[in-house]
């Protein structure tokens, strides 16, 4: 069926990453933008999505046949905690922390954030299936930060619970460039 002003963009990215663009979407078009030009914008901003998470553990990754039994038993034992990011629409992980979560969450957002001139500094998500305590420093972390002008709280949804496990924090935003 053929809808006149209804377009499919592929985020080639999480929901959160999707909703990234809904809300870009939602602005161009409250500015007046055609149908066609928010498309076009879409189609522009959706590589330039930025997800990560920092996982706490990899007994979901191991469960879920993504690593294997000695690689999640030897990052556990030694207070491993990778970073996985959504690259080109598959997932990859980018980048191994060590030591508490507390510290790693800390190192974690400064390592996305510090020194970056590509951002659009309109909003962030930051997504988690922690703790209270663990996504109060999150949230400190993100808002001493300084860099976006709205972070969203949200939830992360069944799939990245499922292959992610808890304790697992994320942030995702926009790239200007």
């Amino acid at each position: 069926m053929d809808l006149p002003n209804v377009f499919v963009v592929d985020s080639a990215n999480l929901s959160t990453g999707h909703g990234l663009l809904v809300l870009a979407a939602a602005e161009a078009a409250e500015r007046g933008n055609s149908p066609e030009c928010v498309l076009r914008m879409l189609e522009g901003a959706a590589p330039r999505v930025e997800t990560s998470f920092v996982l706490n553990r990899l007994d979901y990754m191991r469960k879920g046949g993504r690593c294997s039994s000695v690689a999640a038993l030897g990052a556990n034992l030694l207070k491993l905690h990778p970073c996985i990011e959504v690259v080109g629409g598959k997932i990859s992980v980018t980048r191994k922390y060590r030591g508490s979560m507390e510290k790693v969450v800390s190192d974690y957002i400064h390592d996305r954030l510090d020194h970056r001139t590509d951002l659009d500094k309109r909003r962030a998500f930051l997504v988690n299936t922690a703790t209270p305590e663990l996504l109060d420093i999150a949230r400190e972390e993100l808002r001493n930060c300084g860099v976006f002008d709205e972070i969203i709280e949200t939830k992360a949804g069944c799939t990245v619970f499922c292959h992610c496990g808890p304790n697992t924090l994320g942030v995702m935003f926009l790239r200007s460039k």
